[in-house]
């Protein structure tokens, strides 16, 4: 005798069916977009951000210009996307190092700690081994060097970096007490330029010192870097008042 077997549900197999291919279909949009974002970190590294065009980046990346415009809108969101992605992961290194250098009920704050939280994240992403990296640093130079005549540099930079520069001066503030508004400000910025300068062009640095720096050992690099910065925040107040 035979059993009749119940039909299967057509609407839960149509469900199924449906929610695969929207993975399939979220899958490839990732893929797409980190090829697309990977592409414009290499060429904005290589022309610059004003040199650089959609279509050599539409090249580089294997995809059609619909696909940068659908997924990116402009160059200008490009560039920021670009910046941001593992600004973002930097942020994040900085950020969870920064509460670890206070004290248990954040009264007080280590000027070491402060500084490892300030340096070391983004000393490890220059040394990182993955290229795209290196292409990142040589962008953020880019952004960073224009944006004193270019809006949009100025708007990616204080998008990207205005909350954790906030919570690094007030930090800063914290741990010298001593010093004026002014005085933080100023050194703030004196570290900012100390990193760009020996962090972000270490290869130059290395060329131009005649053999005496190897720009590939980073934790040398760091050893340098660090008391020479705590020497320059533990100097004497300038004596303005803010």
């Amino acid at each position: 005798m035979n059993i009749m077997q119940p039909p299967k549900s057509t609407k839960c197999t149509a469900q199924i069916a449906a929610k695969g291919a929207s993975t399939r279909r979220n899958r490839s949009g990732r893929i797409t977009q980190t090829k697309i974002l990977d592409a414009a970190e290499q060429i904005f590294a290589e022309k610059g951000i004003h040199g650089a065009s959609l279509r050599e980046i539409m090249i580089e990346a294997e995809v059609n210009i619909a696909a940068v415009n659908y997924y990116f809108g402009n160059k200008s969101d490009l560039l920021r996307a670009v910046v941001q992605r593992r600004s973002s992961v930097i942020n994040s290194a900085r950020m969870t190092l920064l509460d670890t250098a206070y004290a248990p009920d954040r009264s007080a704050i280590s000027l070491d700690g402060w500084l490892k939280a300030f340096i070391t994240p983004f000393a490890d992403a220059e040394n990182n081994p993955d290229p795209g990296w290196r292409n990142f640093m040589r962008v953020l130079n880019w952004v960073a060097t224009t944006q004193a005549q270019d809006k949009l540099c100025q708007e990616i930079v204080q998008e990207t970096y205005g909350a954790m520069r906030k919570n690094f001066v007030e930090a800063l503030a914290q741990a010298l007490p001593n010093l004026s508004a002014e005085d933080i400000a100023w050194r703030y910025q004196c570290a900012i330029a100390v990193m760009r300068a020996c962090v972000i062009t270490r290869d130059r640095v290395a060329s131009s010192s005649m053999g005496a720096i190897d720009s590939v050992d980073v934790p040398r690099m760091l050893a340098h870097i660090m008391p020479f910065l705590r020497g320059g925040f533990t100097a004497p107040a300038s004596g303005f008042a803010s």
